[in-house]
């Protein structure tokens, strides 16, 4: 293992962005390393933990700019490690929750849901399971498409 010796400032940078996302330095690191250089070696399993991750440091990152915002010092002050234990959830109106609410709050039904669980009970399907595998090609096909009408209009107008 190599050692590298950092600028002062450098380090101060790293220590303060550490602190305000208490975070470790060396997660923070880790963390601008992979998105310069993500990790090439992945198997899928482990890439979908990664991005599994990945989501939900974000989700915590929205939820202490709210905690910044309304002055909550104490939910400010959680580690990822004790929001991993403690969090639940962010609600419709943006509110982050925290497992220990789970029994004072009442979280209104997510409309999107209970369509697609409607949908499912009724048996309604697009008849399609790889619309996702396909949507590039089809993307590209309504462009092309577009292209030559567009062309066919301007060769009629000249």
């Amino acid at each position: 293992m190599a050692d590298q010796i950092l600028r002062p400032d450098l380090i101060e940078r790293l220590q303060d962005l550490a602190r305000r996302e208490n975070r470790d330095v060396n997660e923070v690191v880790e963390r601008w390393i992979n998105i310069y250089f993500p990790p090439l070696s992945l198997t899928n399993e482990e890439e979908q933990q990664a991005q599994l991750r990945a989501m939900i440091l974000r989700m915590y990152e929205r939820a202490r700019k709210y905690w910044r915002e309304t002055g909550n010092s104490e939910r400010l002050a959680l580690s990822d490690n004790e929001l991993d234990e403690q969090f639940w959830l962010i609600d419709r109106g943006g509110v982050p929750r925290l497992k220990s609410e789970k029994g004072s709050i009442e979280i209104p039904p997510d409309p999107f849901v209970m369509m697609a669980e409607m949908a499912e009970r009724e048996g309604w399907s697009s008849g399609r399971s790889d619309i996702s595998e396909n949507s590039s090609r089809v993307v590209g096909e309504i462009i092309v498409e577009n292209y030559l009408r567009r062309r066919q209009s301007e060769q009629k107008s000249e």
